[in-house]
């Protein structure tokens, strides 16, 4: 029987997860609390297979790290999977160092998490393409000013930027990500206000220099 500890402040989100894991793992218990406090209090006798955190871009950094922390100070042998809104390189080396072996984003297919699942249960590491090349760019690229600004993009606004860098539409994107053309372009502008650049040339070339071409 596979335990799994989910902690998610959302019911459908919740709801949704469980049923992906359980589709692929059969004998699957999620038990789920929308807090670190109310779940510790609540399974602090229990053994789990693994524990997801699902954090979200609203709350602040250090609290994500509260979480981590508390989690692996309560449950020290169990591996951790992160499940996240954003993605900045030094949170997930941080996370890592914690002791989190898995780290996958909001914006993924439910597929991702459960492929997360399947590879932290076979103890290994697994971190989706987005958080891989954000850690990447921490590395190779950490002094170039078009990569500080990256990483200030959300998930569905590197995907856009993205998109939008390689000629793509704004009604191709929303097809694609199955969004409204008026979220493309609310999310193109919000892009482009952050990047600080006018249009798609110069977008373009900060991608470009992102990816070291």
């Amino acid at each position: 029987m596979l335990s799994v500890g989910l902690i998610e402040k959302y019911p459908v989100m919740a709801a949704g997860l469980g049923v992906s894991i359980r589709d692929r793992f059969d004998e699957t218990i999620i038990h789920t609390q929308n807090n670190m406090k109310d779940f510790c209090e609540a399974y602090k006798d229990h053994t789990f297979h693994l524990i997801i955190l699902s954090f979200y871009e609203d709350t602040i950094d250090q609290y994500h790290n509260k979480i981590i922390q508390g989690c692996k100070k309560n449950f020290p042998a169990v591996p951790v999977i992160i499940f996240g809104e954003k993605v900045a390189a030094g949170d997930v080396i941080k996370a890592l160092k914690t002791g989190v072996q898995g780290y996958v984003l909001k914006g993924d297919d439910l597929s991702e998490i459960v492929n997360c699942v399947d590879n932290v249960l076979k103890k290994r590491y697994y971190l989706n393409s987005v958080v891989e090349e954000e850690i990447m760019n921490q590395f190779v690229f950490n002094k170039k000013k078009e990569v500080t600004k990256l990483r200030g993009l959300t998930t569905k606004q590197l995907r856009v930027a993205n998109y939008l860098s390689n000629g793509m539409s704004t009604s191709k994107i929303a097809e694609t990500l199955h969004l409204k053309a008026s979220t493309v372009s609310t999310v193109k502008a919000t892009i482009f206000q952050k990047l600080k650049v006018r249009d798609i040339i110069e977008l373009r070339s900060v991608m470009k220099k992102q990816k070291g071409g």
